[in-house]
């Protein structure tokens, strides 16, 4: 287990060298932004002897460069300790008086064999008992817009629903176009949603209302029952669309007029090596850069995107030990908001792998989790709490890790598995606005 030292240890110690004022203990992890802003807004002339503390690169930090700039007469805090106080704020603006602090609950959603609702508990470092809020069947892929409205991938159709804290409410649904959902995911503008049918092979584009109810009409594109399409995506600006194929070893690119509403036919961007399986993928936020995660071979692919959607690979690195023979059964992909840090897990070695991400993108394993994880289909990162929970489909449980300052994972809790029926999906669960 890699060691943490407290956020607020470190910057109680730097205040003091520079006479400054205490930093009280936070309700949970506090990201690099918040602790800049406070060592920013607090310390008018650092001293050389803080400096590790107080550089733009707080996220990067390793213990040890915390602990030289710790005096002997600061006394170790404990993640249990940090984890019961609720003062320290959670805004990205430290120092107005109106930031608000991170809350102990999580409030979580979890999609299966039904939609469960539960909490994690920061200061105790317990889970709720999950309650169903939903019978909506089998559903593993799930996107929300701007509003949180939440959209749904299910066996043969695609609904949208609204969450108000207690009631998962459907306000729409249409067929799917094929079978077997396998992602969704909403345009950067709102005004449409794409899905991909794994079984049949297609990748469908549907307009939005205002309300964020699904349009009837609906752009098909056919691939065949051979082609699996197991993820799909828009560009950050929109104006392209992906799609990685199991069975084709493909991503395909669709380009797409945003204001025309009308979707391309797709060309491949990308071929893998045979029965590599391309499986998911995301981009960076703010870099033209994407990650590929291949499911046969545990592969993630580094690409540098052009203007005409093109991709060209950049950096290729393997998600498991060289010394592990079996590296098939690579599942899901998340990566911070800050674009700092990427995780990828796979099912059969029950493994999160977490790297940090280099200026031009490129990736470097640093830690891999594997206590406590059961067939990991998918997990979330919630960068405000610095936490991931994982989905743990083969145990009927959610888990719950503490992220370092580097990305590393810390085990933190695991839900009882009384109620859950096959979680293939977690997400944090949010009000929608109207």
């Amino acid at each position: 287990m890699t060691l943490k030292i407290p956020l607020v240890v470190a910057l109680s110690s730097a205040l003091a060298a520079c006479g400054g004022g205490t930093v009280t203990e936070p309700t949970a992890s506090v990201s690099s932004s918040t602790v800049s802003s406070l060592v920013a807004s607090s310390i008018p002339a650092p001293s050389s002897s803080v400096a590790p503390v107080l550089s733009s690169s707080v996220a990067s930090v390793s213990s040890s460069s915390i602990a030289s700039v710790l005096s002997s007469s600061v006394a170790p805090i404990s993640s249990s300790s940090v984890a019961s106080s609720s003062s320290l704020p959670a805004s990205s603006s430290a120092s107005s008086s109106s930031a608000q602090s991170i809350p102990n609950e999580t409030p979580l959603l979890s999609f299966g064999g039904g939609v469960f609702t539960l909490t994690y508990n920061a200061a105790t470092m317990m889970f709720s008992e999950p309650r169903e809020v939903s019978d909506a069947g089998d559903i593993r892929y799930v996107t929300t817009n701007n509003k949180g409205v939440i959209y749904t991938s299910g066996e043969d159709t695609v609904g949208a629903y609204t969450w108000d804290g207690t009631n998962f409410t459907q306000i729409s649904s249409r067929p799917a176009g094929g079978k077997r959902g396998s992602g969704v995911d909403v345009h950067p503008n709102q005004k449409f949603l794409a899905t991909s049918n794994y079984t049949t092979g297609e990748v469908v584009v549907f307009g939005l209302d205002d309300d964020g109810t699904i349009k009837d009409d609906a752009q098909i594109y056919a691939h065949g029952e051979t082609s699996l399409p197991h993820w799909v995506g828009w560009r950050n600006d929109g104006k392209y669309l992906y799609s990685p194929f199991k069975g084709d070893d493909v991503i395909r690119k669709y380009a797409f007029d945003k204001t025309a509403g009308i979707l391309s036919p797709g060309e491949v961007a990308w071929r893998s090596e045979d029965g590599e399986a391309p499986r998911h993928m995301t981009f960076h936020p703010t870099l033209d850069v994407a990650y590929v995660l291949t499911e046969a071979t545990s592969r993630v692919v580094v690409f540098r995107i052009k203007n005409n959607g093109s991709l060209t690979e950049l950096q290729s690195i393997e998600a498991l030990p060289a010394n592990q023979m079996d590296k098939s059964g690579a599942a899901d992909v998340e990566i911070s908001l800050d674009g700092n840090i990427f995780y990828t897990s796979n099912r059969p070695n029950q493994t999160i792998t977490a790297y940090s991400i280099a200026a031009d993108g490129r990736l470097e394993v640093i830690d891999r989790a594997v206590q406590n994880i059961n067939k990991p289909r998918a997990f979330t990162f919630i960068d405000s709490r610095n936490l991931l929970f994982v989905a743990n489909q083969g145990a009927n449980t959610i888990s719950a890790f503490m992220v370092g300052l580097a990305g590393e994972l810390d085990f933190a809790a695991e839900s009882t598995d009384s109620t859950l029926e096959k979680p293939a999906f977690i997400m944090q669960a949010k009000k929608t606005r109207q």
